[in-house]
């Protein structure tokens, strides 16, 4: 196969991925249709990497083909199809996931930091409760940011 990866076209019958673009840029759905096929599997899998979300990957690579159709025109060299439709798909999904982190809610009842007393030893109190894996694992749940606080905290 000489234009991309997943392709189920028969030997010979192949055509490279310059050939489709310039065939899609003028006016081939067909020519797109393989594009399609033979990219979309590697564009799914890009965005389910960085999203660990079957549904989200699934939107993420769609509107990456979306995209690519219209401004399949922006495309400066045929040949690079491929990097250019799994570069799309990333950074698609890197949007997407700051997105998701950005709309997750946040708790209007935990208390503000600045009134915590400190001269608690948070760490002391969590280990002498007994909770200590049930705070890790509640720390999974959280984002990136707010984890490391907590681990900065408690180590």
């Amino acid at each position: 196969m000489t234009g991309g990866r997943g392709g189920s076209e028969r030997e010979g019958t192949e055509r490279d991925d310059a050939t489709l673009v310039l065939a899609a840029r003028a006016g081939d759905q067909d020519a797109f249709t393989v594009l399609f096929r033979r990219w979309f599997d590697p564009t799914f899998d890009v965005a389910r990497r960085i999203l660990h979300d079957d549904g989200l990957a699934a939107e993420v690579a769609q509107d990456t083909f979306l995209g690519a159709w219209t401004k399949l025109d922006t495309l400066r060299d045929p040949q690079a199809f491929g990097g250019w439709v799994l570069r799309t798909a990333r950074n698609r999904a890197l949007n997407r996931l700051d997105k998701e982190r950005r709309a997750r809610p946040t708790d209007d009842e935990a208390p503000e930091l600045a009134s915590l007393d400190a001269g608690v030893d948070v760490a002391a109190e969590v280990a002498g409760s007994g909770h200590h894996d049930l705070v890790w694992a509640a720390a999974a749940a959280l984002g990136e940011r707010d984890a490391s606080v907590l681990d900065l905290h408690l180590r």
